[in-house]
């Protein structure tokens, strides 16, 4: 069986589940307009792992170091289908459940069928890749699907030519890099603010809201209006909201993709291509909310378009690069720690390349790892210009309760800026 490295985007994903800082699972759920062929999802699902067989594989110790070993797992391990009766319930056992990277596989998928209609979940070892290599897979395996539902010539390219950094770097200029690592950029970005939930380990949950098609135009139009992202909108009604829990304004993390560094945005390989970048908007208690949404913008302007940001993920590849695994790997636990609180924009998922052959999705979402208790991180995905507001987390009814009561307020401020208040 082959052997494939591990990169140290890889270790630091199993990182933060050995520490309890969430579980490395990322989650998809799309509503189909009619039924699937579970036999071209299957074969579909064969075509994936050849040209993406990280799925198919376990996480191996070899020679000192980490490795991914194909154990060619198939896609009768790999796909269920099940009919049912109560889909909600299915939908949340099948997403709920967590993945071993030492006993793969690595991807999950499960076709419920209610009602002459199906629910396709599919699941992810976050070591794999981020949120933006996971639409890549979904995509690549709709494609596949429809080349198969039309007998067509399957295109299937590998998605393995590189998965580290260094495919960045590379076009980063010489004087921008020299001034990266003079840059005091930390590997680590944190705020104070943290939960207190109860937590329990037996009960992941996902809280989530949507943001409905007319709401999300409007907040697309104030966007437009104040030159801000839909991104900045949603971070400021994010601050706004745990301002008003915590009594002041704190540190808020966001996930950027740094796909943006590449030419045309396209990362050489599915993988993990994220950092973390801090907006502070000082200290003061935010007045309205298009003051706020200023002081957002004017940071995010800054730092999302700073190649510094990128000097902590080339430090973490050149420490496990130059570094024994296991020194490395110690030396990542002392300088490496997670915020508590944080937010993260998976973007949209692009309806077109979510059709199945003739069936397309009337509804999907993605979002990203539970968290263990105490952290906290909201996420959005879009579909259909509907959007998914999300918080993940082993806890208990109580902690619900929490998460529930900040989503409605989060929906209530977002709902200000179109007249539903």
């Amino acid at each position: 069986m082959a052997v494939y490295r591990a990169v140290p985007w890889d270790i630091l994903q199993q990182l933060f589940k050995t520490e309890k800082i969430n579980n490395h699972v990322l989650h998809f759920n799309g509503t189909c307009r009619t039924t699937l062929s579970v036999m071209h999802l299957k074969q579909a699902v064969t075509l994936l792992a050849d040209s993406f067989p990280l799925i198919r594989c376990n996480l191996r110790i070899l020679r000192g170091k980490p490795v991914w070993y194909d154990e060619g797992y198939t896609s009768d391990t790999i796909v269920s289908f099940i009919e049912t009766d109560n889909p909600a319930a299915e939908q949340e056992r099948f997403l709920m459940q967590e993945i071993d990277e030492e006993h793969g596989p690595q991807m999950k998928a499960a076709l419920l069928r209610s009602s002459g209609k199906d629910e396709l979940c599919i699941i992810i070892n976050h070591m794999l890749c981020d949120a933006a290599g996971f639409k890549e897979v979904l995509y690549r395996l709709a494609s596949l699907y429809t080349e198969l539902e039309e007998g067509t010539a399957v295109k299937n390219d590998s998605m393995m030519t590189d998965r580290t950094v260094s495919q960045i770097s590379k076009y980063i200029p010489l004087r921008k890099r020299i001034g990266m690592y003079l840059h005091q950029e930390k590997l680590s970005v944190r705020g104070k603010q943290r939960f207190a939930f109860e937590g329990c380990l037996s009960t992941p949950f996902i809280e989530s809201r949507t943001v409905s098609r007319d709401m999300f135009v409007q907040i697309k139009k104030y966007a437009a209006e104040h030159k801000a992202t839909v991104n900045d909108i949603f971070m400021t009604a994010c601050i706004r909201i745990l301002s008003n829990i915590f009594g002041k304004p704190d540190t808020l993390p966001c996930t950027i993709d740094v796909r943006r560094f590449l030419p045309e945005g396209h990362a050489a390989g599915v993988c993990n291509l994220v950092i973390t970048i801090p907006c502070t908007i000082g200290q003061e208690t935010p007045g309205t909310f298009e003051d706020t949404l200023a002081r957002v913008k004017h940071c995010m302007d800054i730092r999302k378009n700073d190649t510094a940001c990128l000097k902590s993920l080339i430090m973490l590849e050149n420490l496990f690069n130059s570094v024994p695994y296991a020194a490395a790997l110690m030396i990542l636990k002392k300088v490496f720690t997670n915020p508590p609180v944080s937010f993260t924009n998976i973007g949209i998922l692009d309806k077109q390349k979510l059709s199945f052959g003739t069936t397309d999705m009337t509804d999907a979402f993605m979002t990203g790892s539970v968290k263990y208790p105490d952290y906290f991180q909201l996420s959005v995905s879009t579909f259909n210009d509907e959007v998914a507001c999300c918080v993940n987390l082993y806890g208990t009814e109580s902690d619900r309760r929490i998460i529930a009561s900040f989503l409605d307020a989060f929906m209530k401020e977002l709902g200000s800026l179109c007249g539903k208040n």
